[in-house]
């Protein structure tokens, strides 16, 4: 009997190492060989930023310019010196402006405010930035996406708001 036990535990070893030895020769080795050289990549370069060049651009077209303000029909109109699109709260005297809101300009890392100073014949666009002084001696404290914030530069410390949309409220 120990015949047959040493027959049968041989014939299990030889089974094993006949699947082991199938299984592995299934599969195709392949070399590595050399690795693919690298390319070389960079990212591209941003253009820099000409504020000048924007602004000259920018004076060159005058798409803010209303039609109606050069007539001296626009008084009650929101883009007006001093008409709705400044909106001042409890202000029952508001100076005259000299400037209006006319764009916000977005940068990463700041934000402008593009004014319009004088007549709107005779106009032009200048750049702020917060805590800069407005023609009206008002101080720039604050720019959003759709308005500009202004402290006036008396002992009161009045804030006024400027739009530049103004919603059906």
């Amino acid at each position: 009997m120990t015949t047959w036990i040493r027959l049968a535990v041989l014939s299990g070893v030889a089974a094993l190492v006949s699947a082991f030895l199938g299984w592995q020769a299934g599969q195709i080795s392949v070399s590595a060989g050399a690795p693919p050289a690298p390319t070389p990549w960079e990212l591209p370069s941003r253009p820099t930023e000409d504020t000048a060049r924007d602004l000259a651009i920018l004076n060159a077209r005058h798409p803010w310019t209303n039609p109606l303000l050069a007539a001296g029909a626009g008084a009650g109109l929101p883009g007006a010196a001093g008409g709705a699109g400044a909106a001042g709260a409890g202000a029952s005297n508001p100076k005259p402006a000299v400037w209006r809101l006319a764009g916000i300009v977005q940068r990463p890392g700041e934000d402008f405010a593009l004014i319009v100073v004088g007549e709107p014949g005779a106009a032009k666009l200048e750049y702020r930035r917060v805590g800069d002084s407005l023609p009206d001696g008002s101080t720039l404290v604050q720019i959003t996406a759709d308005n500009a914030v202004t402290k006036s530069a008396g002992s009161t410390g009045e804030q006024r708001v400027y739009w530049l949309f103004r919603g059906k409220s």
